[in-house]
């Protein structure tokens, strides 16, 4: 009986161990694996949503996506069975981002479509810091944060300021192309579509910039 009671926070320790202290090759060998199966989990997450994928694949993404899930929900409890403190872990930065990447598959059992909120699962890939050795770049992370917090108002001001322009830009734009580009129908645009389309935009407000600068220093020299 001694022996059991000794072998259980032996045990602890390793998986503590192993799971917690990326410095150890064990440790460090369990975040890639894992930042591999959470880069993979998200690809699957977002593959799903391209219209054009068969029925055969879309029901094998969506068991991938179940595996992941029972995966990452028993990660979760082994860092809580394992740590000192799991109520301090569970309200931890990373102790609520593993908890919000697992909740999405279950509340879709309830809530169609729930499921695709699993992309917020890749914030869990922050974890590499720890494997680069950038954690200490987490407290100058800490204090734009502050200074940012001490700033709101500037802050709001500035985001307001670039509202009113992209507005303007966007209604200058519609004028210059001469025909919109109308989407019907929301739902057929996948996730790799939509940032094709943030891109075009930004190329689109690039191209717009270069045009007026040139036609500025064409003006200057004149």
């Amino acid at each position: 009986m001694a022996e059991a009671g000794t072998k259980a926070p032996d045990l602890r320790e390793r998986v503590r161990k192993i799971i917690f202290e990326a410095d150890a090759p064990a440790g460090k060998a369990f975040d890639i694996a894992l930042i591999i199966t959470i880069i993979v989990s998200v690809l699957a997450v977002i593959s799903d949503t391209i219209p054009s994928i068969s029925a055969e694949q879309q029901a094998f993404l969506q068991k991938a996506e179940w595996v992941f899930t029972i995966l990452f929900t028993v990660e979760y409890f082994t860092r809580l069975w394992c740590v000192e403190s799991p109520r301090l872990y569970a309200r931890s930065f990373f102790g609520v981002i593993d908890l919000i990447s697992i909740l999405p598959t279950y509340v879709s059992l309830i809530v169609p479509g729930a499921e695709y909120l699993l992309v917020f699962r890749f914030l869990r890939a922050l974890r590499i810091f720890r494997i680069l050795k950038l954690a200490g770049h987490v407290q100058g992370a800490r204090t734009i944060l502050q200074a940012m917090r001490s700033s709101q108002a500037k802050i709001m001001v500035f985001l307001f300021t670039i509202l009113i322009l992209v507005t303007i830009i966007g209604s200058v734009m519609y004028l210059v192309e001469g025909r919109p580009i109308k989407v019907t129908n929301l739902n057929t645009i996948n996730v790799n579509q939509r940032v094709w389309v943030g891109k075009v935009s930004e190329s689109n407000m690039a191209i717009v910039g270069a045009v007026t600068r040139g036609q500025n220093n064409g003006a200057t020299q004149v």
